[in-house]
């Protein structure tokens, strides 16, 4: 099914990835500076103009989720994410909301296997997530705080694959399995059809009619060879041809109106076109792909950690800085760095204005070339 057209068009501009704004202020691991500090990067993004983020709208596990699930302090979860909105609001700063970042949560939570998630209707995973989409969506429908909803994160990149012994989105400690099996795997199909049931709740709920986002990563390079070969005995990890790249790009996306990808440092090395693992040329064959269809490309993460080379100040994210220059020339209208004043990431990809001024006025600069 073809994506209906948003009514509330997205954001405009380079943004940043916020993705623990609520993290840090869930009770699970007890962090008494998150409300201080995820306040702070809201209103330091705006400083440096840059207005909007991406944000997880739930807990990572699902240990964080039980705060939610339990009736009697359901409240209490709510008052927490009312918070971490109105503190963007006060800001300036629009939220983009990725509904389940962690798209094991429901299954794990029901102790279902992954599979029951996309092709049950009536499993307790699928009614957990549409309970908990309802509740956020109509919560924030009217809140112009939000500027799109994201489903989840990078479904893409463990579809079609054989999850039996495998330890993905495994923690114990947190709520989950051991260990994946047969019963979690998925095709291109379900996931196809799971996505539009999906973002098909959003719109019914949604009376602003804001643009979605699939959150998928950039499909992996052999994908359309792993999809036909699902029910075989091997999977094919062939690579991808630029026009199966395509297909597989719109067809995965053709329920939301950003198509989403997700770049990093190597993401380019396709189609013989380089061997420079800090191309953007990526960038340019996911804009073609899309030309022509309803979809506006949403460069929903790229970055790259800090070289251990070189100091602070002086360090080269040539790869971020070649993304940055990619996006200004083939007019992606929305994207958001990975990652803006993220704790757990602030000796890798954490970026903070107060020392790496060359990479923010370099974002800062790309936002302004960009035709809205």
């Amino acid at each position: 099914a073809a994506a209906a057209a948003a009514a509330l068009a997205p954001p405009c501009g380079v943004g940043v990835n916020t993705i623990d704004l609520l993290w840090r202020r869930l009770p699970v691991g007890g962090d008494p500076l998150g409300p201080a500090q995820t306040k702070k990067a809201m209103r330091d993004a705006v400083g440096n103009g840059l207005n909007f983020g991406r944000t997880s709208a739930s807990g990572y596990w699902p240990v964080d989720m039980d705060l939610w699930r339990n009736a009697s302090t359901r409240a209490a979860y709510w008052k927490i994410v009312d918070g971490m909105v109105q503190d963007a609001r006060e800001a300036g700063f629009g939220l983009g909301l990725c509904i389940m970042f962690n798209h094991w949560v429901p299954a794990d939570m029901c102790g279902e296997p992954f599979s029951q998630l996309l092709t049950n209707s009536t499993s307790c995973a699928q009614t957990l997530l549409h309970t908990y989409t309802q509740e956020l969506v109509t919560r924030y429908g009217q809140d112009r705080t939000v500027v799109f909803w994201e489903l989840t994160n990078e479904l893409n990149l463990i579809v079609d694959l054989d999850m039996e012994n495998r330890t993905t989105g495994c923690a114990p400690q947190m709520g989950t399995p051991a260990f994946r099996s047969k019963a979690d795997n998925f095709s291109t199909t379900d996931m196809i059809a799971f996505m539009t049931t999906w973002a098909g709740w959003v719109r019914q709920l949604d009376p602003m009619h804001r643009p979605i986002s699939s959150g998928y990563s950039l499909p992996r390079a052999q994908a359309e060879h792993l999809r036909k070969s699902y029910h075989q005995p091997q999977r094919d990890w062939g690579n991808d041809t630029r026009a199966e790249f395509a297909k597989n790009l719109r067809e995965i996306n053709a329920m939301v109106d950003l198509a989403s990808v997700h770049m990093y440092s190597g993401s380019s090395e396709r189609f013989n076109m380089t061997t420079d693992p800090d191309s953007a040329a990526m960038v340019a064959v996911a804009a073609e792909a899309l030309r022509g269809s309803p979809h506006t490309l949403y460069l929903g993460e790229y970055g790259q950690p800090l070289d251990a080379r070189y100091p602070r100040q002086k360090q080269p994210r040539i790869y971020t800085h070649n993304a940055l220059r990619a996006v200004v020339q083939n007019n992606v209208t929305v994207s958001t760095l990975w990652v803006w004043e993220m704790m757990g990431q602030n000796t890798t990809f954490a970026v903070y204005p107060e020392e790496d001024q060359a990479l923010v006025a370099a974002m800062q600069q790309a936002g302004k070339q960009l035709h809205c």
